[in-house]
């Protein structure tokens, strides 16, 4: 009898029967034994290349986790599908449940012990089940090269065992780079300001002989995961009492703000200025102060927190009002204040005189009234909401009218005088409009109650935090819908198509307090508006007429802040509509089209609004979307694509970004600057916010908002001599509103770079993850606004890079082997994946969504354009063909490389690739794990792959969800990764394909041969210097 199961010592190899090669034998063979390699193999940086690949055929079966090769004949090609679109099994799983594989004498371990625990372990056999092996195949065949596969150097993540404590010894990217506080605090983290070199040469001439680049990359709101960053109110430290005298420590040619720096070489009052070597003195009252600040030590600190190279300091009035006299003190201020208060008290009984008109009003160009007047006449077309209106606002009584206080819109009498508009501006907290699909389509998805029902569990969560939000919530469909609570009542209003432009007038009535504690008074504002019905013939959108409407609110009570707008299909009639839009990867955009939003856009950068844009399409792509981000891309906000929206799966992510708009510090009516030191000079800025109102010149720059996600790169040129400096220096200062408080502060980041004259030091030292998140941006920043592709000359750049490194670091080095420092090892990985993506030729929507999110992309974020794959589990491995395990299945939680060679038809893979979690798994997993994972009740068809959730009710479905906890963790400090389970049945498996970034795509080599072409051309270019 022929064992159907059996055990091998050491790692099995993946796919060794998948297919028998044309002279074998049918007989039954004994257990293969397979040396087994341990994976903590240290990784060789040397890879030996070989100009000529052998031919051959096959693939290459293994292990996750281990590179061990196996010539076969092509994989088969996948089962074809069943017949029954309701089957609840995949086909392939019959021929499993009739032939169990034997079941092997062995301890059974717990179920908390994973596969990769046991794998690593290295104490037991594995089992293998014969007959699953036989009918499991690779999504790609692999063509063995003379290239050692296993030592091809690829960025790896490790994830905490599952019997750990999640961050105990979890080894993350985000976290070994960006993370961990620096050790010297006089310069600010990596975390907030990077630069990709370390140390700088001391002439201009030797950084353009080793091809690195030069740029920086400044992510100045990061989430403070380390540690906050001090507040120093320096101001009333030296306490000058002329607003228009009152001015922070800096230098008074280059303006650079105080930092560390300035310390070392001080005497007396004496400072010199470490960006253009500028001595000057400093007042007595700002010597008195930078000592007393010095010498003050908060919470236990190392140093003082002026003496940190993070600082927010409180910004002088008269940074950010214009209009102070020059006589202007604080006494006399609050002499005015006292005066005005008094005259305003006396002014009480003139407003509240009854015969003061007494008209409620909404708009200035529109009134509330009785609806069914307002679309009398218009017939069987009339309104659509004609039948739904009359229950849908609660209009108040008389008596309650009465006894209500009145909204009146009054002249200001002449005698009382205003308040200064600067007055006004001192604090300004942020306030939030939600701007929601209501269309007959969006009611169709559930769209618009998965909003609500987040925006439900957002408020759970700012609760729990004692979170304040000022917020109000507006929909759409061919009307607008404003929800006010005037009087005490709800009420709706409702403005269809207007083609003008109008002004809220009472903004106040439509806003909702939220102070932490009157949860039930949001809840019930958010009922009342899931209780109004939508019309089955609301079908047309004005969503660009409601999208202005949102900025329209906060523009007119002159409140910063963030209007969020959910799209279901494109605009179809009002302002903005979109004519003919189409599924298009072009940037370009029709003249009509385009100033409208520049007006929308015009009004955000005056007010300090951003707009971030949510497209939630019934299918892939919805047309015309990449114009509807182009408002969002303007102002710095972001850009969310759900394709084929689903309520269930796509909610999460809704809730934590606005969770995390809500609860983290942004900055609004932010005014930025980058400083280098003499030699170093701002050549160009990478980020999307490019127009005329942004750009005051390449170093300084306006944006209505920056948010903890969001990063700004600056290309740097050196060109002169360094004279007697060890270091240089580059800092960065952003004037803004605190969305916490609502002042004005200035925050100032420094950072240094040492000056060295050894090469090979410098180009150690470089910064692999900052020069990826250049390169990328620089290939998006060219095919989006010129369509130029950048790829060659970027790999031209990098392969100089590389030469220059052999020539001057590694000279005696083999030549049929491509040299890489220890520390850019993961840059050709990266920049493969990148030319992938970035592909004018086969532009997917992935990809372009991608790519507009690069130009804002932190480093973090970048680094994980080379996709992360993880194997999860393999069922030819499972032992447990009938039954569940005790405990529920474990997972492992291997890298492997990102290629269809490495994905099996019987595995469970987590791919990462920083925006989103993919769970793919293929038709020949366990179905009793299936069920475990997704309900009893599981069904596989296109029709219901899209609505699979992961059970948390069992062991299985449990131990799943901590995995992706794990994964996620990695990303600490970053935005929110929501989960896509994509199954073999789905209609949108392509992902997959476009997941796998080694392998061959749009004309682009896969990995392999990426490297064998890059070594050839090192070899040209040094043959070539040489001659």
């Amino acid at each position: 009898m022929n064992p159907q199961g059996s055990r091998v010592d050491g790692p099995p190899p993946m796919g060794a029967a998948d297919a028998k090669s044309p002279g074998a034998s049918d007989n039954p063979q004994p257990p293969q034994v397979i040396r087994k390699i341990p994976t903590s193999e240290v990784m060789s940086v040397r890879v030996a290349m070989q100009d000529v690949p052998t031919a051959a055929v096959g693939g290459v079966g293994k292990h996750p986790g281990h590179h061990q090769h196996h010539v076969r004949k092509p994989a088969a090609p996948p089962p074809p599908p069943a017949k029954d679109q309701n089957t609840v099994a995949p086909p392939s799983g019959e021929p499993v449940k009739a032939n169990p594989p034997e079941m092997v004498t062995r301890r059974r371990t717990s179920s908390d012990v994973s596969m990769a625990s046991r794998l690593r372990s290295g104490s037991e056999s594995y089992y293998i089940d014969r007959e699953l092996e036989k009918v499991v195949f690779p999504y790609g065949a692999h063509t063995p090269k003379k290239t050692d596969y296993a030592k091809l150097p690829r960025p790896v993540s490790n994830i905490a065992e599952v019997n750990d404590e999640i961050g105990v010894d979890q080894i993350s990217p985000m976290k070994s780079f960006l993370g961990q506080q620096a050790a010297d605090v006089s310069v600010c983290s990596e975390r907030f300001l990077s630069t990709t070199l370390r140390e700088i040469p001391l002439f201009g001439e030797t950084l353009g002989r080793i091809k690195i680049p030069l740029a920086a990359v400044v992510q100045p709101f990061a989430e403070e995961v380390d540690g906050k960053v001090p507040l120093v109110d320096l101001v009333s430290a030296i306490g000058e009492e002329s607003l228009s005298k009152q001015n922070l420590i800096r230098c008074p040619r280059c303006q650079a703000y105080f930092n560390p720096a300035m310390e070392d070489d001080y005497r007396l009052n004496y400072r010199l200025c470490n960006f253009c070597y500028n001595g000057f003195m400093l007042s007595e009252a700002e010597s008195n102060a930078l000592t007393a600040l010095k010498g003050r030590d908060l919470d236990n600190a190392r140093v003082a927190p002026i003496m940190h190279g993070s600082v927010d300091f409180v910004a002088p009035l008269r940074y950010y009002v214009r209009d102070l006299g020059e006589d202007v003190t604080i006494a006399k201020q609050l002499t005015s204040l006292l005066s005005r208060a008094s005259e305003l008290t006396s002014m009480i009984p003139l407003l509240n005189n009854p015969m003061s008109p007494k008209k409620d009003v909404v708009y200035s160009t529109y009134d509330v009234k009785d609806l069914s007047q307002q679309f009398e006449g218009m017939g069987p077309t009339g309104h659509p909401h004609h039948e739904h209106l009359g229950g849908a606002a609660d209009e108040p009584s008389s008596e309650a009218a009465a006894g209500a206080p009145a909204v009146s819109v009054l002249q200001t009498p002449a005698s009382v005088p205003s308040a200064p508009q600067w007055k006004k501006d001192i604090v300004r907290k942020p306030a939030y409009v939600i701007v929601v699909d209501a269309t007959a389509n969006s009611a169709k998805m559930g769209l618009r109650n998965a909003v609500l029902q987040s925006m439900r569990s957002v408020f759970e969560e700012c609760a729990a935090s004692r979170t304040p939000v000022k917020f109000c919530v507006i929909t759409f469909d061919s009307v607008v819908h404003l929800y006010s609570r005037r009087r005490g009542f709800f009420q709706v209003n409702v403005v269809y198509e207007v083609w003008d432009h109008f002004s809220p007038s009472c903004a106040d009535e439509l806003f909702i307090e939220f102070d932490g504690t009157n949860l039930e008074d949001v809840n019930s504002y958010l009922d009342g508006i899931s209780r109004l019905e939508v019309p089955a013939n609301a079908s047309s959108s004005c969503g660009n007429f409601a999208l202005s409407v949102g900025v329209s609110l906060l523009a007119e009570a002159n409140t910063p802040g963030t209007v969020c707008i959910f799209y279901s299909q494109p605009p179809e009639m009002g302002l903005g509509y979109c004519h003919n839009p189409t599924v298009s990867s072009d940037f370009s955009m029709e003249e009509s089209l385009k100033m409208f939003y520049d007006g929308i856009i015009q009004q955000c950068y005056e007010s300090g609004i951003a707009v971030d844009v949510y497209l939630c399409a019934s299918f892939e792509r919805m047309p015309g979307d990449v114009c509807l981000q182009y408002v969002s891309q303007q102002t710095a906000g972001i850009g969310c694509s759900f394709p084929a929206f689903e309520a269930v799966s796509d909610a999460p992510k809704i809730v934590k970004n606005l969770v995390r708009l809500f609860s983290l510090p942004h900055a609004y009516n932010c005014e930025l600057k980058l400083r280098c030191s003499k030699p170093i000079e701002v050549e160009e800025s990478y980020c999307p916010f490019h127009n005329t109102r942004a750009f005051i010149d390449k170093a300084t720059l306006r944006v209505p908002r920056l948010s903890p996600d969001t990063a700004i790169c600056f290309a740097l040129g050196m060109d002169d001599l360094i004279r007697d400096r060890e270091r240089l220096f580059v800092q960065f200062a952003c004037m803004y509103n605190s969305s916490v408080d609502g002042r004005k502060l200035v925050r100032v980041h420094t950072q240094s770079m040492k000056a060295s004259t050894r090469v090979n030091a410098i180009i150690k030292g470089a910064r692999c993850d900052t020069l990826v998140n250049y390169y990328a941006r620089k290939m998006a920043y060219n095919m989006i606004r010129s369509g130029t592709d950048a790829r060659k000359s970027i790999k031209e750049e990098v392969v100089a890079m590389l030469c220059s490194y052999r020539q001057l670091c590694a000279p005696s080095t083999p030549e049929n082997q491509l040299i890489l420092p220890e520390n850019l090892q993961n840059l050709p990985a990266a920049l493969n994946a990148l030319f992938k993506m970035y592909n004018p030729g086969e532009l997917v929507y992935d990809y372009l969504q991608k790519m507009l999110r690069t130009l804002l992309a932190p480093t973090g974020e970048s680094k994980y354009s080379y996709t992360r794959c993880y194997c999860l589990h393999r069922s030819v491995y499972d032992e447990y063909a009938e039954g569940v395990p005790e405990g529920g299945w474990g997972f492992a939680c291997l890298a492997v490389p990102s290629s269809a060679t490495e994905i099996y038809s019987d595995g469970l893979y987590l791919i990462d690739d920083g925006h989103k979690l993919v769970l793919y798994f293929g038709p020949h997993v366990r179905w009793a794990l299936l069920q475990e994972l997704f309900g009893k009740d599981l069904l596989l068809n296109e029709t219901t792959a899209n609505t699979l959730s992961i059970s948390s009710e069992t062991e299985t479905g449990r131990n799943l969800l901590d995995v992706i906890s794990r994964v996620r963790a990695l990303h600490v400090g970053g935005q929110f990764l929501h989960l896509k389970i994509l199954p073999y049945c789905s209609r949108y498996r392509r992902l997959l394909k476009l997941l796998m970034l080694e392998d061959e795509a749009g004309g682009e080599a896969n990995y392999e041969d990426f490297l064998v072409t890059m070594h050839r051309q090192i070899k040209l270019l040094q043959s070539y210097r040489v001659a």
